[in-house]
């Protein structure tokens, strides 16, 4: 998949690099790049204008629900106090079910999707082992795929959009440590799907606000 190949990539020349950024660093210099790997829990602040047959459906929306999953992410350091990072994602899987008018169809469907966050931080060192850090940077989130439950040929779009970031990295010794990290992501994403029915299939649209809050606390090596 498109999605791990470009994973596979990113580590392959992260790990070609490494060598030799690591043999310009003078001895007692602190380690450049550090890799991270947690667990994960996000939250969706979500809601939707759903359509049938291009007319809005008063009162209508729809819920999807949390995911746990696993994720990573690795850093360099350009200055002592600055980096620029990428998170990807394991893969998890997404419900979809109607809400406020629409509560009554229950589940809709499901939806597989990759996350993936580029950002720079801000690293507010000296105060011994725990460094904390703000950063900024953007999402962009590939839908792998989607199942069919209430809705037929059910079709969602890949999402794009800002991330506001913080969190601290709380170091044991000179590699190893442990952090905690928060990320806000403002994305929508578009819709497509037929709703059967006796006298025939009805075609709707609904642009869904995702706007997720995600969690992650894990284990760190720098290097």
């Amino acid at each position: 998949m498109d999605y791990l190949r470009k994973a596979l990539f990113l580590c392959a020349a992260l790990g070609a690099s490494a060598p030799a950024l690591a043999q310009e660093q003078t001895e007692g210099s602190k380690p450049r790049f550090i890799v991270r790997a947690g667990a994960a829990y996000l939250h969706w602040s979500e809601s939707a204008n759903v359509r049938s047959n291009s007319q809005l459906i008063p009162g209508g929306d729809a819920r999807l629900s949390n995911n746990k999953g696993v994720v990573f992410d690795a850093a360099y350091f350009f200055r002592p106090n600055m980096s620029v990072a990428l998170g990807l994602g394991i893969p998890p899987t997404t419900t979809l079910s109607g809400a406020g008018t629409l509560a009554s169809t229950g589940r809709l469907g499901k939806i597989t999707y990759g996350p993936s966050v580029v950002s720079v931080r801000y690293h507010l060192n000296g105060l011994g082992p725990v460094h904390p850090y703000v950063g900024v940077g953007g999402t962009y989130t590939l839908i792998f795929n989607t199942k069919d439950i209430g809705l037929k040929h059910f079709r969602v779009t890949d999402t794009v959009g800002p991330v506001a970031q913080g969190g601290f990295d709380i170091f044991l010794d000179r590699r190893f440590g442990i952090y905690f990290d928060a990320k806000k992501i403002w994305a929508k994403s578009n819709a497509k799907y037929l709703v059967p029915g006796p006298n025939g299939d009805t075609p709707g649209t609904a642009r869904v606000t995702l706007n997720p809050l995600i969690l992650v606390t894990g284990v760190s090596y720098r290097f």
